[in-house]
């Protein structure tokens, strides 16, 4: 009817003469009006023309589409084909490509002003066409033709019908991507040799969405209890606090850096497996040897010398150590040495785990334990699926211990750096010389002095020497296993360095050494005793053990040898 009144319009303003033809009329009598016809043919043309164009677009550009998206896609697909199995997969595929396009391609394109694909809002002319176009978009998405509701659009039907198998080879194509372990080349060793963590640039309001979302959603998630997720949930606490919380939070984004939690958490049926394939292992020799109607039968049947050699037969052609063929579930990990039994031994060994095995409940003997033969029959169909997955696991651990070598190297390149710069650091303090400080005559420490001058032994990093009297005084003397505080005047403790980081001290009584008194301290000792709380240490333990405050002993070591002068 636009079309119809545009011409009357434009007629009236070209000859200035009222038009002839009646402006209230239906839909169907303007249809025959021939330069309304004639325009109308030209713009489904060219509709048709934008929704080609639309698909080009769509195939050219598909691999720049978020792995994101793609990936979702996929698993919607797998799990829908998992679930509704015997439907039709095509019809299915169509299904994920129409929630794709309501969700993530017809929002930017109806809006694209709200999605940030131009700068300023469309003009009514525009949206309307734009709505033109996404309305055929969406018919071809949904897989139908155009029905009455849409009369005027069924000449494009043929073109619809045309482009519904091109957008399903579009959505089978979008689908065709690769797990997210190897489009990211991560597995569950990443963090075990990754050099950077993982960062995540996200909004407060983000979190709080994604938390909501994955709450009311849990049942279908993590449909089992123990699931890891349900515990992630759990500690974030309630969803009702956090919309609370979000009222007060900025809408600027903050930066996550990921930490692993859970990679130390082992397989907690590990050993039960190891026990099934075992027996499975046994068990397949058995049947070979033996015959029946049940597994169980076989299992208590008599055991004959026909038997025994069949069996050291097969020990002969496939586990002797000279044998060239492969025995069954050899490249399994064996935990008994079935070579070396004879078939009774192998019997009694696979009864005892059947029962084992019995008991944790993966086997019954309501079936005859009819379900090891089946997992056996499985393993030899699926045999060379199986040995294709180990050489890709193979590769994988390979991957991994090579990335774990390059990490340790790393590592060890970070540790020497750190060291040779602390080292460093400790010789650059120990080293500083302030003002020389002036020493008044005829004192302890500047005899000291002069006696260490005169026989050629002055420490590289200085030498202090306190009497014990002194430092009982100062708090940083606790005890002397041996002296009674009154003898602590004639005791002299002397603190010296030659060595960075490494203090030596020493006791004499007088002006001469007391035998075993003598004891090297790193300063790596004192600070990790610090660390830790301790509050007293204990040297000399052979010269009477002498008791000092930590933090206080601490501190005088680093007054003397690392400042700048003394105080």
């Amino acid at each position: 009817m636009q079309i119809y009144l545009s011409a009357i319009e434009n007629e009236q303003l070209r000859t200035g003469q009222r038009s002839l033809r009646s402006p209230d009329i239906p839909r169907e009598e303007a249809i025959r009006d021939e330069e309304t016809r004639r325009t109308f043919i030209v713009h489904l043309q060219d509709l048709r023309d934008i929704v080609d164009q639309c698909f080009v677009v769509l195939e050219d550009h598909l691999h720049k589409m978020p792995f994101g998206v793609r990936y979702i896609a996929q698993q919607m697909f797998e799990g829908l084909a998992s679930r509704f199995q015997q439907e039709d997969q095509g019809r299915v595929l169509q299904i994920v490509g129409s929630w794709l396009w309501k969700s993530y391609l017809q929002p930017a394109l109806v809006e694209p002003e709200k999605y940030g694909v131009i700068d300023r809002g469309l003009s009514q002319e525009h949206k309307r066409n734009v709505g033109e176009v996404a309305k055929v978009l969406g018919q071809v998405a949904t897989g139908r033709l155009f029905g009455g509701e849409n009369a005027f659009l069924q000449p494009l039907n043929s073109f619809v019908g045309e482009s519904i198998q091109r957008l399903n080879d579009l959505w089978s194509n979008l689908i065709d991507v690769p797990s997210a372990e190897t489009q990211f080349d991560i597995d569950e060793f990443n963090d075990l040799y990754a050099r950077t963590k993982p960062t995540l640039y996200i909004k407060m309001a983000d979190i709080f969405s994604i938390h909501h979302l994955v709450a009311s959603d849990l049942p279908s998630i993590c449909p089992n209890q123990d699931d890891t997720l349900r515990e992630v949930i759990r500690e974030l606490g309630s969803v009702q606090n956090n919309e609370h919380e979000l009222k007060h939070v900025s809408t600027s984004e903050i930066c996550l850096t990921l930490n692993p939690k859970l990679h130390d958490k082992e397989d907690p049926d590990a050993e039960a497996k190891t026990l099934f394939m075992e027996t499975k292992r046994c068990i397949l020799y058995i049947i070979r040897v033996q015959s029946g109607g049940s597994l169980m039968e076989i299992m208590v049947k008599p055991i004959t010398m026909e038997d025994e050699d069949r069996w050291a037969t097969l020990v002969h052609d496939e586990l002797s150590t000279t044998s060239r063929r492969r025995g069954a579930y050899s490249e399994s990990t064996s935990v008994v040495d079935i070579a070396s039994m004879s078939y009774a031994e192998l019997k009694g060994t696979a009864l005892e785990n059947i029962l084992r095995l019995e008991r944790i409940g993966r086997l019954t003997r309501h079936n005859q334990y009819q379900d090891i033969l089946n997992e056996i029959a499985i393993d030899i169909r699926t045999k060379h699926r199986r040995r294709i997955q180990r050489q890709r696991e193979l590769e994988g651990v390979r991957l991994t211990l090579a990335r774990l070598n390059d990490q340790a190297t790393y590592l060890e390149q970070q540790l020497k750096t750190y060291n040779d710069y602390i080292e460093q650091a400790m010789v650059t303090l120990q080293n500083k010389k302030g003002k020389k400080r002036f020493l008044m005559p005829f004192t302890k420490q500047w005899d000291h002095e002069r006696e260490l001058q005169r026989s050629g032994r002055v420490p590289k990093f200085g030498s202090f020497k306190y009497s014990a009297q002194e430092l009982a005084n100062r708090g940083i003397l606790v005890a002397w296993k041996g002296y009674t505080d009154r003898q602590f005047q004639h005791i002299d403790l002397t603190i010296s360095s030659n060595e960075v980081g490494v203090f030596t001290l020493e006791g004499s009584n007088g002006p001469i050494a007391m035998p075993g008194a003598s004891a090297q301290v790193p300063l790596d000792d004192l600070l990790q005793a610090q660390f830790n709380n301790t509050q007293h240490l204990e040297f000399f333990d052979r010269g009477g053990e002498v008791k000092v405050n930590v933090n206080l002993f601490l501190h005088l070591i680093m007054r003397k040898f690392y400042k700048d002068r003394d105080s």
